[in-house]
């Protein structure tokens, strides 16, 4: 199905291009049609210092320990303008790693390259400026694209369509601060585009059930180069795809309410640009989200007594906290410090998510509901609730010409994968306060 609908967006970006070229008969092809080829190419290593995989927290063989990453990617962008309003791009990847191993992985074969390619991108843009002191422009996206609420995202935050409501969880990916939607975006902008408001209609194909669809709408204002404010709201799986295929509580039981709202603030204007800092410096950016209105998580605690009775810790005392809107609000803030052109980027970013669940995005599913996945132990609640709510990640960023190093150090929501475990896992990685990793990236930009 998946291939489907990306053979027929291939065939439809084609078709829009080709007769957006026969309506612009009378422009200078030479000047308005035009071919871009871009990219990037890259080398990354570094480490998974502490981690554990999927549940089993005791195991050596579900334990991270300086577990090495290696990762090349080659990213190629093919853009062509038809005309003064329409572009089409396309993204392709092509993807090379070594799988992830448990201690006890012994099947040499299991230790071989893993080889990928895939469309990364493929969308249509149509854009129009109108001189008028109202109406300012008008933009249609449509296809499979990157999406981002936050533009200053490194790496936590854009929790618009990287989050769940039920059950609530949040992700994100190493170097890749967007969510890809398939799907739609309008923008109009208002008042010299000091006010865009945006309409969005995506379909599912990152969090079970696939292919339902969540409208969203957007508003952000930013009347001046320092102060950049907006907010928007999603309506979870709100179109159902496949509701005559499962119980009306199985798939009502997806859905939800997202709001997710950002600020961004540079004050180097306010100093007459300060041009002996790097372009990023100086800028902080918050964003915070409500994931779903109401509380509709199931959790098993009939487990906890017969825990508490059998520990002999001051974790015997532990009793699950009253489930409140706060559970469901994370918090990010993001600086970028000054280097004073050092190098090109230096970022921090904080982020506060006191829920007391696994970060866990599928749950369990079953024929009635869903629920958060099972805790063994009276570690595991102490950590969820009261150790867990703190994420960060540094970012370094320095470029020679076309040749540039990234470098990164974050305890976030990554998911990694390793070969030898039967199940699927769709934890983060990094769950305790002492889990993190580092990366160093080496990218040569084409």
């Amino acid at each position: 199905m998946k291939k489907f609908y990306r053979l027929l967006l291939l065939t439809g970006l084609l078709s829009v291009n080709l007769f957006a070229q026969g309506l612009d008969i009378d422009s200078d092809t030479d000047s308005d049609s035009k071919i871009k080829f871009s990219g990037f190419g890259y080398y990354m290593f570094g480490q998974i210092v502490s981690g554990i995989y999927g549940d089993k927290w005791d195991s050596p063989t579900s334990s991270f320990s300086h577990l090495w990453v290696n990762t090349s990617l080659l990213h190629l962008n093919l853009e062509s303008n038809a005309t003064s309003w329409f572009t089409a791009k396309l993204g392709l990847e092509f993807y090379v790693t070594f799988p992830l191993q448990g201690s006890n992985a012994m099947d040499k074969a299991s230790y071989f390259r893993t080889y990928k390619s895939y469309l990364a991108e493929a969308q249509g843009t149509m854009h129009w400026d109108f001189d008028h002191s109202f109406f300012s422009s008008l933009k249609i996206k449509t296809g499979m694209l990157p999406y981002t609420i936050n533009p200053e995202v490194k790496t936590l935050g854009n929790y618009l369509y990287r989050s769940t409501v039920h059950p609530v969880s949040i992700q994100n990916k190493v170097d890749y601060p967007w969510a890809d939607l398939l799907g739609g975006v309008a923008e109009v902008g208002l008042l010299e585009n000091k006010i865009k408001i945006e309409a969005m209609l995506s379909t599912e194909f990152t969090y079970v059930p696939f292919f339902d669809f969540t409208p969203a709408l957007g508003a952000y204002y930013k009347p001046n180069e320092i102060i950049d404010i907006g907010g928007a709201i999603a309506f979870h799986h709100a179109l159902q795809a496949n509701g005559a295929l499962m119980p009306d509580s199985v798939g009502e039981a997806w859905q939800g309410i997202k709001i997710d709202a950002r600020a961004i603030f540079d004050p180097k204007p306010l100093f007459g640009g300060m041009d002996f800092i790097e372009k990023e410096g100086l800028k902080i950016y918050a964003e915070v989200a409500l994931l779903g209105l109401k509380d509709t998580l199931e959790v098993d605690t009939s487990n906890l007594a017969s825990l508490r009775s059998s520990d002999t810790t001051d974790l015997k005392d532990f009793v699950f906290p009253e489930y409140t809107a706060l559970n469901r609000m994370p918090i990010m803030v993001g600086i970028n410090l000054p280097t004073w052109k050092i190098l090109d980027l230096l970022a921090i970013e904080v982020e506060w998510f006191y829920s007391p669940y696994a970060n866990h995005w599928l749950g369990l599913f079953d024929q009635q509901s869903t629920y958060s996945p099972p805790i063994n132990s009276l570690k595991q609640w102490d950590n969820y609730v009261n150790k867990d709510n703190f994420s960060w990640a540094i970012h370094v960023r320095k470029s020679v010409g076309k040749f540039e190093a990234r470098a990164l150090f974050s305890r976030d929501h990554t998911i990694y994968m390793i070969n030898n475990v039967t199940n699927g896992n769709f934890e983060q990685t990094m769950k305790r306060p002492q889990d993190w990793q580092w990366l160093i990236q080496l990218r040569y930009n084409l």
